[in-house]
């Protein structure tokens, strides 16, 4: 089931939605070899938990091929995806199925089709959240994340390698007494880097902050933004060039009145330019990326405003991505992919073509749920908007129009009959927009003649399958 997509003269675009009528998230991103993409996030689609960690996979065009759940009888999400090409996939997040109510880093590793190797959580007795990793070259795995459990008090930055195996190599704990956020990370030539934001007793504000570190957790430099307003970095990229770019927030307060930033240093720490966007009202920047020889950097900026401040005027937040040489000057390209409602998008990569993917949540149909967003623009910043008029299911499907299970007469002008329907099942009926209108458990007999002449899906669930047939009503 395509939901938008193009393909012109080779070059790849798509805008997909995933969901299954219920909330689903995309937050992290990686692509394989053959070009396929991994998301990884959370979802409330499988009915086992309140949230389950989410392994998805797409083809190249981004149709739905697979996707997995993880975790316990609690909350969990994963919040980032590495792949190494013909041997694991990483994935790490947070849970709460292990601890007494507060959030533990949630890691795992399995193979290339998502079967579970090992996963382990870690963590102290308060919050501990994985935000973002990075692969070393011996493949193990540098981690970064939020702690209210160690540190110097309050909320500090947390600092992990683990092995190929599962195992501890090193922790480190990063901040001041106040508290302290990371967003990102990164290896290059020999070094790990984090991002994010300590806060200054001198000048009592959040102070955007790198740091470097060698491979045993030594920290080798700090460097802070001096600008005159609260920063914080959450993105970062190390180009062939050595210069670091980031972007990230310049704000007085975080969620009403905020900034882009934008930054650039060398490998040393030295910060060789740094500034803000003025503009009215709440704006972030997300994510970044840039070409191999980083002549072309696409920034993701996500926002909100109010009424008559001049941008994103409906009140709800909107993402969209703009382009920039290396100096950071405005490259004549912006692409606004929001449609109504709040549209966040989390991760972004380069794509093998030369092309930008991201990953994200939207929500189009209603206020009871989230769908998973899956954007690509092409090398030559190609766009493609959906049609909003189909949403691809996100759990995985038996595709065998319902080969093991009579359902009958079909089509039909009123009741339904299905027949040697599989144990502690739920059936449901659903319109072309994803919309549930019709929900029974262990039922046999369904009566749909309050529903109007048309096409819709009959889903038949278990606990991790969901079969599907179309169903004609007149």
């Amino acid at each position: 089931m395509i939901f938008a997509s193009s393909q012109l003269q080779g070059q790849i675009t798509f805008h997909k939605l995933f969901s299954g009528n219920s909330y689903d998230y995309g937050y992290g991103l990686s692509q394989t070899e053959d070009s396929s993409y991994l998301i990884a996030g959370a979802s409330s689609s499988f009915e086992n938990a309140p949230s389950q960690a989410l392994l998805m996979k797409t083809d190249s065009l981004g149709n739905f091929k697979w996707s997995k759940i993880y975790g316990g009888q609690g909350s969990e999400e994963f919040r980032r995806v590495k792949y190494i090409e013909n041997y694991c996939i990483y994935l790490a997040g947070f849970s709460t199925s292990q601890s007494s109510g507060s959030f533990d880093n949630y890691l795992v590793k399995t193979t290339v089709d998502g079967s579970v190797e090992w996963e382990i959580t870690f963590g102290g007795s308060n919050w501990d959240r994985i935000v973002d990793m990075t692969v070393l070259p011996d493949s193990s795995i540098f981690l970064v994340g939020s702690t209210f459990s160690f540190g110097n008090g309050a909320e500090d930055w947390g600092l992990y390698r683990y092995d190929k195996d599962g195992n501890e190599i090193w922790s480190s704990y990063f901040g001041s007494s106040y508290d302290d956020q990371v967003r990102s990370c990164a290896y290059y030539e020999g070094f790990i880097y984090a991002g994010g934001a300590v806060y200054n007793t001198d000048s009592l504000l959040d102070k955007g902050t790198m740091v470097q570190l060698d491979l045993n957790g030594n920290i080798i430099w700090t460097s802070e933004l001096e600008l005159q307003n609260n920063t914080i970095i959450e993105d970062f990229i190390i180009g062939n060039d050595n210069k670091i770019r980031g972007t990230g927030s310049a704000y007085t307060q975080y969620d009403v009145s905020s900034e882009v930033l934008f930054f650039r240093m060398n490998l040393s720490g030295g910060i060789e330019s740094s500034f803000n966007e003025n503009k009215n009202g709440e704006l972030h920047g997300v994510s970044m990326v840039s070409s191999l020889d980083s002549s072309l950097v696409y920034n993701l900026h996500t926002g909100r405003n109010t009424v008559n401040s001049g941008l994103f005027e409906d009140g709800f937040y909107d993402s969209f991505i703009i382009g920039f040489n290396d100096g950071f000057a405005y490259d004549n390209f912006a692409f606004n992919f929001s449609k109504t409602k709040d549209d966040f998008i989390y991760d972004m990569i380069m794509s093998k073509d030369g092309g930008a993917v991201m990953v994200g949540d939207q929500k189009f149909f209603d206020e009871s749920g989230a769908q998973l967003a899956l954007i690509k623009i092409g090398p030559n910043r190609e766009t493609t908007l959906p049609d909003y008029s189909f949403l691809d299911n996100i759990v995985t499907v038996i595709e065998e129009s319902i080969s093991s299970v009579n359902v009958y007469p079909n089509p039909t002008n009123g009741t339904l009959k299905v027949s040697v329907l599989p144990e502690n099942s739920t059936i449901e009926i659903v319109d072309n927009r994803g919309k549930i209108l019709v929900s029974f458990n262990n039922e046999n007999k369904i009566d749909i003649g309050h529903l109007p002449s048309g096409i819709y899906w009959l889903y038949i669930k278990t606990e991790n399958t969901m079969q599907r047939t179309k169903l004609v009503k007149f």
